[in-house]
């Protein structure tokens, strides 16, 4: 369950800068950079590793 929660979490940090229109900063690039962090996470925990519990 918190696997799904983390994966939309994830995927909107890396679209929130292109919705917000702050593409091009720093802001953009850290966000993806946390963003793919945070969908790696929950994929691996969504392909049957180990679950992110909190």
């Amino acid at each position: 369950m918190f696997n799904w929660i983390i994966l939309f979490f994830g995927v909107w940090v890396i679209l929130s800068p292109i919705i917000l229109g702050s593409v091009g900063t720093v802001l953009f690039y850290s966000n993806v950079v946390v963003g793919t962090l945070l969908v790696i996470v929950a994929l691996r925990g969504l392909m049957g590793g180990k679950s992110v519990k909190m």
